[in-house]
Protein backbone atom coordinates (compact mmCIF):
# COMPACT_ATOMS: atom_id res chain seq x y z
CA UNK A 1 0.00 0.00 0.00
CA UNK A 2 1.17 3.54 -0.76
CA UNK A 3 0.29 6.60 1.27
CA UNK A 4 0.45 10.01 -0.54
CA UNK A 5 -0.59 12.84 2.22
CA UNK A 6 -2.83 15.81 1.17
CA UNK A 7 -3.49 18.86 3.20
CA UNK A 8 -6.50 19.58 1.30
CA UNK A 9 -9.30 17.75 0.26
CA UNK A 10 -10.02 19.26 -3.51
CA UNK A 11 -6.33 17.66 -5.23
CA UNK A 12 -7.17 14.20 -3.73
CA UNK A 13 -10.60 13.77 -5.06
CA UNK A 14 -9.39 15.53 -8.40
CA UNK A 15 -6.23 12.75 -8.41
CA UNK A 16 -8.34 9.56 -7.42
CA UNK A 17 -10.97 10.88 -10.46
CA UNK A 18 -8.39 11.65 -12.93
CA UNK A 19 -7.02 7.79 -12.03
CA UNK A 20 -10.40 6.43 -12.38
CA UNK A 21 -11.36 5.70 -8.65
CA UNK A 22 -14.77 4.92 -6.85
CA UNK A 23 -15.01 7.53 -3.85
CA UNK A 24 -16.69 5.20 -1.47
CA UNK A 25 -16.74 7.67 1.53
CA UNK A 26 -17.71 6.53 4.99
CA UNK A 27 -20.60 7.98 6.46
CA UNK A 28 -23.12 7.95 8.97
CA UNK A 29 -26.07 10.15 7.91
CA UNK A 30 -29.26 9.09 6.15
CA UNK A 31 -29.34 7.81 2.42
CA UNK A 32 -25.55 6.02 3.24
CA UNK A 33 -25.52 2.30 2.53
CA UNK A 34 -24.58 -0.50 4.83
CA UNK A 35 -20.82 -1.77 3.76
CA UNK A 36 -22.11 -5.27 3.17
CA UNK A 37 -24.67 -3.49 0.01
CA UNK A 38 -21.79 -1.53 -0.85
CA UNK A 39 -19.83 -3.93 -1.45
CA UNK A 40 -22.08 -5.73 -3.80
CA UNK A 41 -22.28 -2.29 -6.10
CA UNK A 42 -18.33 -3.29 -7.12
CA UNK A 43 -16.64 -5.75 -8.95
CA UNK A 44 -13.55 -5.75 -7.67
CA UNK A 45 -11.66 -7.63 -10.84
CA UNK A 46 -12.38 -4.36 -12.44
CA UNK A 47 -13.60 -1.32 -10.43
CA UNK A 48 -10.62 0.91 -8.58
CA UNK A 49 -12.00 1.90 -5.73
CA UNK A 50 -10.90 4.31 -2.32
CA UNK A 51 -12.56 3.79 0.80
CA UNK A 52 -12.23 7.31 2.55
CA UNK A 53 -12.55 7.39 6.04
CA UNK A 54 -13.01 10.98 8.39
CA UNK A 55 -11.10 11.51 11.86
CA UNK A 56 -13.26 10.13 14.31
CA UNK A 57 -14.86 13.11 16.16
CA UNK A 58 -16.09 14.96 12.41
CA UNK A 59 -16.52 12.35 9.88
CA UNK A 60 -15.86 13.20 6.28
CA UNK A 61 -15.99 16.78 5.28
CA UNK A 62 -19.24 17.77 3.14
CA UNK A 63 -16.81 17.96 0.10
CA UNK A 64 -15.94 14.59 0.78
CA UNK A 65 -19.68 13.66 0.68
CA UNK A 66 -20.74 15.44 -2.08
CA UNK A 67 -18.19 13.72 -4.50
CA UNK A 68 -18.19 10.55 -3.02
CA UNK A 69 -19.87 7.77 -5.54
CA UNK A 70 -21.55 5.43 -2.54
CA UNK A 71 -21.61 6.63 1.06
CA UNK A 72 -21.81 3.85 3.24
CA UNK A 73 -21.58 2.84 7.09
CA UNK A 74 -20.66 0.27 9.32
CA UNK A 75 -24.04 -0.89 11.33
CA UNK A 76 -23.37 -0.96 14.88
CA UNK A 77 -26.11 -1.52 17.84
CA UNK A 78 -25.88 0.11 21.19
CA UNK A 79 -24.91 3.47 22.46
CA UNK A 80 -22.29 4.36 20.45
CA UNK A 81 -22.84 5.74 16.85
CA UNK A 82 -19.47 4.52 15.62
CA UNK A 83 -16.54 2.57 15.28
CA UNK A 84 -13.18 3.84 16.32
CA UNK A 85 -11.01 4.06 12.86
CA UNK A 86 -8.59 1.40 13.51
CA UNK A 87 -11.40 -1.14 14.56
CA UNK A 88 -13.85 -0.01 11.44
CA UNK A 89 -10.65 -0.44 9.38
CA UNK A 90 -10.34 -3.68 10.68
CA UNK A 91 -14.12 -4.70 10.24
CA UNK A 92 -13.55 -3.46 6.33
CA UNK A 93 -10.82 -5.36 5.62
CA UNK A 94 -12.25 -8.68 6.91
CA UNK A 95 -15.43 -7.55 5.08
CA UNK A 96 -13.20 -6.94 1.82
CA UNK A 97 -11.40 -10.51 2.54
CA UNK A 98 -14.46 -12.62 3.18
CA UNK A 99 -16.51 -11.04 -0.39
CA UNK A 100 -13.38 -11.77 -2.73
CA UNK A 101 -12.18 -8.18 -2.73
CA UNK A 102 -8.50 -9.13 -1.31
CA UNK A 103 -6.53 -12.06 -2.85
CA UNK A 104 -2.73 -12.22 -2.90
CA UNK A 105 -2.66 -8.97 -5.43
CA UNK A 106 -1.65 -8.41 -9.11
CA UNK A 107 2.11 -7.26 -8.87
CA UNK A 108 4.62 -8.97 -9.95
CA UNK A 109 7.74 -10.24 -8.17
CA UNK A 110 9.37 -7.18 -9.02
CA UNK A 111 7.26 -4.34 -8.74
CA UNK A 112 6.58 -6.11 -5.18
CA UNK A 113 10.01 -6.05 -4.97
CA UNK A 114 10.45 -2.49 -5.86
CA UNK A 115 7.72 -1.25 -3.76
CA UNK A 116 9.31 -2.75 -0.61
CA UNK A 117 12.69 -1.31 -1.57
CA UNK A 118 10.70 2.27 -1.40
CA UNK A 119 9.42 1.86 1.92
CA UNK A 120 12.87 0.38 3.23
CA UNK A 121 14.47 3.38 1.90
CA UNK A 122 11.59 6.16 3.44
CA UNK A 123 12.50 4.29 6.90
CA UNK A 124 16.03 4.70 6.44
CA UNK A 125 16.10 8.21 5.21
Amino acid sequence: MSITKYKVTQPYIRTLKENNFKLLVSDLSTGALPLVETLKKFDPNHDKVAFIFGNESEGVSELMKKEADVRWYLPMYGYSQSFNISVANAILLANLQCYGWLGRGNLTERERDELKYQWILKEVV
